[in-house]
């Protein structure tokens, strides 16, 4: 069951408010509510979930699904409120609170027509399927071919997205070698991926605590206040965009920035810092910024505006995304974030991969959360052979072209230049686009963005009208059609091979952990807003893992998109140190 806020946009994907799916292995069901929501574990024709204190944080469109297989084909199911009073009412405002039931019917009789309708379909296409292969990449193979061209210049270029089976288990193994390397003192240094440990016990269930997160993107400072209850919790938020300069300027405009943003919210909200913490979460590094010493500057900072405001905790989203749903699901082990920024966590038992000479007691009842930051892989040029010309020319003209390689082949921030650039060879070598100026908008840098491909990717008309929409507006007319099916094909292939590319991150942190019921919490643009982008992850996910581990696996998506995370983090940082030194629990 899901809920959607009052003006959701078709397609938007909603805030998870209960998830189950059954284990064969237990023979029952697995559930994970989210925070503010009571649910019994009861699942017979239906389904009972409490509001226990409703406010207008609780207000939206709320929909139930049943998901009969690992693909998200859904079927809705009925679903309908009961007040205590037994009637039917509009949303409460801010002063009201009452306890709001939601029932979930599911009758018996429908439950067994669909399942059995489910079963005829899936035998159908299953002697279908090769009949079919060629014509539907999704609902086959999960593969897409590269359509027809007559130039074969224009072929052997998009080749290079192609990715086979043994290219992505040869990932894999570097991904392990790498790994290795991080986990081991005597190797950390020459590792591309470093494996930074956050301990923390997952269980730990932080109440009454207030929280300030400053969630630093790309583009945009998000700012939440963040009250934890038992229960239910509150949220205060407001977005601040970072001028364009700012992100070519030194750390110290960045770090100024940042405090003067806390101060206008402060103020504009009437927020008392008393009893508040602070958690940043960093995606990404940042020049004169990330550093040994962030912690001291970011503190030094803040409290140059808000001097009880204390920074407890800097944490990654990665870690956030895992830490939201391990609370209430303790087979919650691994964390993916394919957005902006591209990164995968696993949790552990601490001692399973000592990595420092710390041997205090408390921590032998603590898990450990590897931030792997497996975005950097392929510093040292070991994915080379994944790599085209189009990744080579967007890293180099990258700020930091030697870094993160792996997570510019794959993530939002860089699907749409690998296109823009692509697009732009094609058309110098006069294989595409041939009417196209070469100064028009779509050949400048960052001229094309993630938002335009998702667009073009999405259009279904047969003479590709939103995707001749889209090249026209950046000043590109009179195409053929021929041309506006490479396009979109092209924009299939960057993110095919992003999911597959993810899917083998995901595939070697499960064999790893080598356990069945694995839960991996997922969040990111590409995986909110490319409808087919958890089949394609899926599917290859499948086909990467041991035999023993293939159906042994699930998806859910991040809670609150991992900030309930951070905050629990950074109140469990407060209670646990006091007046004390902060405890790091991740460096970045």
């Amino acid at each position: 069951m899901a809920r959607y806020p009052s003006d959701a946009e078709k397609g938007e994907i909603g805030t998870d408010v209960l998830v189950c799916h059954w284990s064969e292995e237990k023979q029952k069901h697995d559930c994970i509510v989210s925070d503010g929501y009571m649910f019994d574990g009861v699942i017979t024709d239906y389904v009972k979930v409490e509001i226990p204190n409703t406010t207008h944080e609780f207000a939206g469109l709320y929909m139930c699904f049943f998901v009969p297989s690992a693909g998200r084909d859904s079927h809705a199911c009925e679903l309908f409120t009961v007040t205590k009073e037994s009637e039917l009412r509009t949303p409460p405002t801010d002063e009201e609170t009452n306890h709001t039931l939601l029932v979930i019917v599911l009758p018996v009789t429908a439950i067994i027509v669909f399942m059995l309708w489910c079963a005829l379909i899936f035998c159908i296409c299953k002697r279908r399927k090769t009949r079919t292969r060629k014509r539907v990449f999704i609902e086959t193979d999960l593969q897409i071919p590269l359509i027809y061209t007559r130039d074969k210049q224009i072929k052997t270029r998009l080749e290079g997205f192609e990715l086979s089976k043994k290219d992505l288990k040869d990932l894999m193994n570097i991904m392990n070698r790498e790994m290795n390397k991080g986990l081991n003192d005597s190797t950390r240094a020459e590792a591309d991926v470093k494996m930074l440990p956050v301990y923390y016990p997952l269980q730990d269930k932080p109440v009454n605590a207030g929280v300030l997160i400053l969630d630093f993107k790309r583009t945009q400072l998000k700012l939440l206040e963040m009250k934890l209850r038992e229960k239910d919790g509150t949220v205060t938020s407001k977005n601040y965009d970072i001028p364009p300069e700012l992100n070519n300027g030194s750390g110290q405009t960045m770090l100024d920035f940042i405090a003067d943003a806390v101060k206008r919210f402060v103020r504009d909200k009437k927020i008392s810092t008393k009893a508040l913490t602070a958690v940043l979460i960093f995606p990404y590094p940042r020049e004169g910024v990330v550093d040994p010493d962030v912690h001291e500057l970011i503190q030094k900072v803040l409290q140059s505006q808000e001097k009880k405001l204390k920074m407890m905790v800097i944490a990654n989203d990665v870690v956030n995304t895992v830490v939201s749903v391990g609370y209430q699901n303790p087979n919650c082990k691994i964390g993916l974030v394919v957005g902006n920024a591209f990164n995968a966590c696993y949790v552990v038992k601490w001692r399973k991969y000592k990595t420092d000479s710390n041997k205090d007691e408390q921590t032998d009842e603590m898990q450990v959360v590897y931030n792997t930051e497996l975005g950097a892989l392929g510093h040292k040029c070991s994915i080379d052979f994944l790599r085209t010309d189009f990744d080579k020319e967007v890293a180099a003209s990258s700020r930091l072209p030697d870094s993160q390689i792996l997570e510019k082949m794959v993530s939002w921030a860089y699907i749409g230049e690998i296109v823009r650039v692509a697009l732009k060879r094609m058309r110098t070598d006069k294989l595409l686009l041939r009417s196209a100026p070469e100064g028009c908008p779509l050949f400048l840098k960052d001229g094309l963005n993630a938002d335009c491909v998702a667009e073009i990717d999405r259009d279904a008309s047969e003479d590709h009208t939103e995707t001749n929409r889209i090249l026209t507006g950046l000043g590109v007319s009179e195409c053929t059609q021929e041309d506006l099916q490479i396009v979109q094909n092209l924009c299939r292939l960057v993110i095919q091979r992003a999911a597959f590319l993810a899917a083998a991150v995901l595939a070697t942190l499960i064999n790893r952990l080598n356990q069945h019921d694995v839960v991996v919490v997922v969040d990111g643009e590409l995986y909110r807003n490319i409808p087919y982008f958890y089949n394609l992850m899926h599917g290859k996910t499948q086909e990467l893992v041991k035999s023993r581990l293939k159906g042994k696996f699930y998806f859910v998506s991040a809670f609150a998109g991992g900030y309930i995370g951070a905050a629990r983090m950074a109140a469990a940082a407060a209670r646990s140190q006091g007046e004390q030194t902060p405890m790091y629990l991740d460096c970045l």
